[in-house]
């Protein structure tokens, strides 16, 4: 079996305060230079949208135990070094969102302390936090910490299947945290099926490059010679030569479409889903069955024109408007050329996972974890049981842990849950009477597994 090395490192967004966004014109050798070819074009065209990502994890506090010749066995609390990394993102909105890959912003299994971004023109970095990231497809989103008003260089997205096999693509990003670099190359294969041992690199149908990319470049984007996106620069492998992967711009677009969502940014329950797409069009392409959009009369194939009233100008514009109000959103849509508006009221992830399964559950943060002694993200602390629901039925009790749910007959790998998204995002589509196998962990001498048959409510 073939193994990869991640190219990767954690993140820091870089900002461009002075570039306006890149023109629509593809990129052209000029005629007056000719060492301004159109690799030399494309580069300079989509340069300003890349940035370099430094991270920063704070040491854990170990404690040692030592023997002191007065208090004998005692224990002394140290605190680790801190842990850096770096790699690479792309600017894909005006305002600050930055694509990367999830692996660049997790040190085992959490999110670094600190993340910095750095533009290409090498101005001050600036701080970025992390939104939110889905581990099946390495896609995450990061927003710059930027002043009021300052404005940002995106990256223009290829169309989805606009792939020549053989065409000239260039990588761009933070090879070895050396800084800003650029490799050239073709398309070597479409799709690519790349074998993994990594959790987070699970992704099928990459493509397969012959840019060098090293450790440092996962994140930074793949372009075309128009100077577009591609892909998004992932992994390499490290027996072969000239061997990189990038995850495609259909699966990027796919990916950001689930990230800029109120359930992914707000822990607020909306639960309809646009098809993906780098255009300005927001076409519904799914509603969770009783879920607020689904009571609102919402269905697949409705095309939404407004959002509280005004036009959205683009994807991420849309989401930033679903997301300004916790409560409700009205939302304006075309069916069949006629035109009708909704109220929704938006329910919370922590409802629906109630709703669905009679347990009140929380996120474990630093101090329940503390209390707790376990790590941060390890599940969701069990704090209640609805009396005579399945789960109290089933033997699941306050003080557990829910580790894992999955559906027995679909015969997949279990759905990990740290966090309230992960858990409704396996439960949301499902029907009363469906079951699910769930892994809880239990403090008995230690923290045990225990497993239990639940049925939905």
């Amino acid at each position: 079996m073939k193994r990869f090395a991640v190219a990767a490192w954690t993140a820091s967004l870089c900002l461009f305060p002075h570039i306006l966004p890149a023109s629509d014109t593809p990129a052209t050798p000029t005629q007056t230079d000719p060492r301004r070819d159109a690799t030399v074009a494309a580069i300079e065209r989509s340069a300003p949208s890349v940035v370099n990502i430094a991270t920063k994890t704070r040491g854990e506090i170990v404690h040692r135990r030592v023997l002191d010749w007065w208090r004998g066995v005692i224990d002394i609390p140290e605190r680790l070094k801190d842990r850096r990394s770096a790699g690479s993102g792309v600017i894909v909105d005006e305002v600050g969102y930055v694509l990367t890959n999830v692996h660049v912003i997790l040190d085992d299994d959490k999110v670094a302390d600190e993340i910095w971004v750095q533009l290409w023109d090498d101005t001050p970095p600036i701080r970025a936090r992390a939104l939110v990231g889905i581990p099946g497809t390495d896609v995450a989103v990061l927003k710059l910490e930027a002043a009021p008003g300052q404005k940002f260089s995106p990256i223009k997205m290829a169309p989805d299947d606009d792939l020549l096999l053989g065409e000239t693509v260039i990588a761009l990003g933070n090879p070895l945290g050396l800084g800003s670099s650029v490799t050239r190359g073709i398309l070597s294969a479409k799709p690519r099926r790349a074998v993994s041992t990594n959790d987070y690199l699970d992704v099928p149908d990459w493509l397969q490059i012959d840019a060098p990319i090293n450790p440092g470049n996962s994140g930074g984007p793949l372009i075309n010679l128009k100077g577009d996106m591609i892909g998004l620069n992932v992994a390499m492998s490290s027996q072969g030569q000239s061997i990189g992967f990038a995850i495609p711009v259909s699966q990027v677009s796919a990916a950001v479409s689930e990230c800029f969502t109120p359930e992914a940014m707000n822990q607020l329950w909306l639960g309809l889903r646009f098809k993906p797409s780098n255009e300005r069009e927001f076409t519904v392409s799914a509603v969770h069955p009783d879920s607020p959009a689904d009571e609102a009369g919402i269905r697949p194939g409705d095309v939404l024109t407004r959002i509280n009233g005004a036009e959205p100008k683009d994807r991420y514009d849309a989401y930033a408007m679903m997301a300004a109000n916790d409560k409700k959103v009205d939302l304006t849509f075309l069916r069949s050329g006629k035109s009708s508006k909704v109220t929704v009221s938006y329910k919370s992830l922590a409802d629906l996972i109630a709703a669905k399964t009679g347990l009140g559950v929380r996120e474990i943060d630093p101090r329940l974890a503390d209390q707790l002694s376990v790590p941060v993200g390890a599940g969701l602390f069990v704090a209640s049981v609805e009396k005579d629901s399945s789960a109290a039925k089933v033997g699941i009790r306050p003080g557990m842990i829910l580790g894992s749910l999955r559906i027995p007959r679909a015969g997949r790998q279990p759905l990990k849950t740290p966090n309230f998204l992960a858990a409704a995002s396996a439960l949301w589509n499902g029907r009363p009477g469906d079951a699910f196998l769930v892994t809880t962990y239990v403090r008995l001498r230690d923290w045990e597994t225990q497993q239990f048959l639940l049925e939905l409510k």
